[in-house]
């Protein structure tokens, strides 16, 4: 009888402890399933024809604004930083090689010194967020510091894009999935679409 008794109370223990291996078990899962989507938040150009998306550790930054420049953003410790601006197609339609994005890439090279190098390196064909797009990679040099930086030509619905993702060179390296995300998430405005269809 005790052999049955001490039978029946290490079953139980058994019992008791898969019951409870299998509930922190399911802890562990949830707490896996869990994963934390970070915000982000939407601005828009100046003009109103295209927006970007910025985590939260990042920034408008309004002192990088020009007249050509309508819109800027940066991390919050101004390590990575990327502005843009647009050309409408309608005022390159007399431009010898019409308004294709190669051509478009073509007048960009005439003024390497807008970047501050003697030549533009070679642009490769890439895509950004879906649009046919060219992309530049360059260094520069400024107080010390090496820069990297990558240039974007994206051509969108009645305009081109001109985006400029600049850092130092370890940063960007360091922040350069941040970057891709806000990069990624560039889009022409529905309000900026709806206007190629009437023009």
């Amino acid at each position: 009888m005790k052999r049955l008794s001490i039978l029946v109370i290490a079953l139980s223990l058994v019992v008791v402890t898969a019951c409870s291996n299998e509930a922190t078990s399911d802890k562990v899962t949830e707490k896996k399933k869990t994963v934390k989507v970070e915000s982000m938040r939407i601005v828009k150009s100046t003009q109103g024809t295209w927006s970007l998306e910025i985590p939260s550790s990042w920034k408008e930054d309004k002192d990088l604004l020009t007249d050509d420049t309508e819109l800027a953003v940066s991390r919050d410790d101004d390590n990575v930083s990327i502005t843009g601006l647009t050309e409408m197609k309608s005022e390159l339609k007399d431009y010898e090689g019409g308004i294709s994005l190669a051509s478009y890439q073509k007048i960009v090279e005439e003024f390497p010194e807008d970047y501050g190098v003697d030549k533009l390196p070679v642009f490769k064909d890439i895509k950004v967020n879906n649009y046919p797009a060219k992309l530049s990679e360059f260094e520069t040099k400024e107080s010390g510091f090496t820069y990297l930086n990558r240039l974007y030509l994206i051509e969108m619905g009645d305009f081109y894009l001109q985006v400029l993702e600049y850092g130092p060179k370890s940063k960007m390296e360091k922040y350069n999935n941040e970057a891709s995300k806000v990069m990624d998430s560039i889009r022409e405005t529905p309000k900026s679409a709806e206007r190629e269809k009437t023009i």
